[in-house]
C-alpha cells in the first residue's frame, strides 16, 4: 500500500488517478499471475532435482506473464495519463492495489 510521503508531485503531470473497476480487475489479475509465476519460477530454479523440460515450461510461462503484465500496465497508463506521460514517467508511475490508484512514486 502506498504511503503518502512517497507520492511525488510534478506540476501538470497526472497523479493519484482512480482507475475503473474493470481495469482494476484486469490489472490485479495480471499482478497475481505474475507473482505466482515468479514464485514457482524461483522455486524451480533452486530445485536440485528439477527436470530441464519442466523448468523450461515454467520459465516460459513466467516470461509470458511478465510480458502480459507489462503490456496491460503500459496500456492502462496510456489510457489514464496519456501516451506522453506514460512514456516519460513509466518507471515512476506505480499502482496502489488497495486504493486502486495510479500515482507517481518518489525515488
Amino acid at each position: 500500500m502506498m504511503e503518502l510521503d512517497k507520492v511525488m508531485t510534478v506540476e501538470g503531470v497526472p497523479n493519484l488517478i482512480k482507475i475503473e473497476e474493470a481495469d482494476n480487475k484486469i490489472l490485479q489479475d495480471s499482478i497475481i499471475d505474475l507473482q505466482l509465476s515468479k514464485e514457482i519460477f524461483e522455486m524451480s530454479k533452486n530445485e536440485e532435482n528439477s527436470n530441464g523440460s519442466v523448468f523450461r515450461v515454467i520459465m516460459e510461462y513466467y516470461y509470458k506473464s511478465v510480458k502480459e503484465h507489462n503490456f496491460i500496465w503500459s496500456n492502462l497508463l496510456v489510457k489514464y495519463v496519456g501516451e506522453d506521460y506514460a512514456s516519460y514517467y513509466k518507471d515512476v508511475y506505480k499502482f496502489d492495489t488497495v486504493r486502486k490508484l495510479i500515482f507517481l512514486m518518489k525515488s
